[in-house]
């Protein structure tokens, strides 16, 4: 917030803000649906502390609105935690008398310009109590100003990183998302836990704001499972992760992130999925996931956040997860064709991509496919579904890019194997040795 803030506001600027006529642009906000006349007040982008205190009453839930309970009864003479807390009160008696409350009470306010205070929340109240200081703090010497800075500097780093705990060890997912929080160290410090073993059970939780849960087992084809292969489901799926969510809870964890599926909509007739879509899985791996769903998110407070993720997830040869990055945009567009026109044959099969009797297509149908466009293209060679893999890894090569996202494109869990899929061109080797020997290299000195 600036120190001294009158001395930037101009005569009309003044007007303004006390006439709280700066607010009417945000009725575009409102006709966009972005905003609500009524509601807690927009939080500002620095105000993570009005973020987090909203959030133990519920408030960052509600759509944010021109004006509110707290606008009405302070606006920025309130502290923090008093502002959340009206907020708070607004969320738990929501409805039309609430909202005519405010509504009436904002006229009052902006007719005796009550609670405009420039500089931010709880200003007046600061401003009093810094008179005093502000007198000392001018004899300071600069050189103490910028070590102050710099302390506050280091104390707000501080403050805002997070210590995350990722439970299950080599997921894609965990791994991807571990990768990514890696970019800032100064917010993010992520620890990755395996669940394989026993070990797990005595690793203190307590150092920790968030539990990332991805531990479980990939789904399988359920025609070819045993009972005692079922079972492993619900003690992997379901116990598993109902036990690493109650022991976060009991060691303060803040927050539980679930890494639930899609697949436990896979009984539901709806084209689209919404939030008040009840959940219906068709076998024993949707339903081991939904039942750890239903139990973590019982264990839900005001001091246990529980947040439940269910992505569509596409499984390769030997369960292993695939996550496919989609950037074309006619391909997107034809995706969204085929699901709109196939969409009750998808929901009945369970299954993405189906063939002609409404049941998954086989592998076998896909060979065929391309056997029969070969063809028809007049190419003799015979072609397999694996030679599209080799020569996407090799023109990925090709392109300079680094192997490891190839191999992670692929879905390979060793390096090795990618080094096998994978061939340089003999075009390419000829490039290399032009621009990269050694040899070539050497400016002979002629003089």
């Amino acid at each position: 917030m600036l120190e001294n803030p009158e001395q930037y506001i101009t005569k009309v600027g003044k007007f303004l803000r006390k006439t709280s006529l700066d607010e009417l642009p945000q009725i575009f906000n409102i006709f966009k649906g972005e905003m609500s006349i009524v509601g807690p007040r927009p939080a500002l982008w620095n105000q993570d502390d009005l973020v987090a205190e909203r959030e133990k009453y519920g408030a960052n839930d509600v759509t944010p609105g021109l004006t509110g309970w707290a606008q009405i009864n302070g606006r920025d003479e309130l502290e923090i935690p008093d502002k959340a807390r009206l907020d708070g009160e607004y969320v738990k008696h929501l409805g039309p008398w609430m909202d005519l409350k405010c509504f009436l009470g904002t006229i009052g306010s902006v007719l005796m310009h009550d609670g405009v205070v420039e500089g931010g929340t709880g200003e007046l109240n600061k401003a009093e109590e810094e008179t005093e200081a502000h007198k000392s703090e001018t004899a300071q010497s600069s050189a103490k100003k910028e070590t102050i800075a710099k302390d506050t500097e280091e104390r707000e780093k501080g403050r805002r990183k997070k210590k995350i705990l990722i439970t299950g060890s080599g997921s894609y997912v965990g791994t991807s998302v571990e990768a990514w929080l890696r970019q800032w160290p100064e917010y993010y410090q992520v620890d990755t836990l395996d669940m394989r073993t026993q070990t797990w059970r005595t690793h203190d939780f307590s150092a920790y704001d968030v539990v990332y849960h991805v531990a479980g087992i990939a789904h399988a084809d359920v025609g070819q499972v045993s009972e005692e292969e079922k079972k492993q489901y619900y003690r992997v799926n379901t116990d598993l992760a109902v036990e690493t969510a109650e022991k976060a809870k009991k060691e303060g964890v803040q927050q539980f992130l679930f890494m639930s599926s899609m697949i436990v909509y896979s009984g539901c007739k709806e084209k689209k999925i919404t939030e008040n879509t009840i959940p219906k899985p068709l076998n024993f791996y949707g339903d081991s996931k939904w039942q750890a769903d239903q139990k973590i998110q019982a264990l839900a407070d005001e001091c246990f956040k529980v947040v439940v993720l269910r992505p569509p997830m596409i499984y390769g040869k030997g369960s292993k997860e695939r996550i496919l990055q989609l950037g074309n945009h006619k391909v997107i567009s034809a995706l969204i064709l085929y699901q709109e026109i196939f969409q009750e044959d998808i929901t009945a099969c369970g299954y993405f991509f189906i063939n002609r009797l409404k049941h998954k297509l086989s592998d076998q149908s896909v060979r065929f496919m391309i056997n029969r466009y070969a063809e028809l293209a007049g190419i003799s060679q015979h072609i397999t579904p694996h030679m599209f893999r080799h020569s996407f890894a090799t023109l990925m090569l090709e392109q300079d890019v680094d192997i490891r996202y190839i191999q992670q494109m692929l879905g390979h869990s060793s390096i090795s194997t990618t080094e096998i899929y994978t061939h340089v061109s003999n075009s390419k080797q000829k490039d290399i040795l032009l621009h990269k020997h050694p040899r070539n290299l050497i400016v002979l000195n002629k003089g």
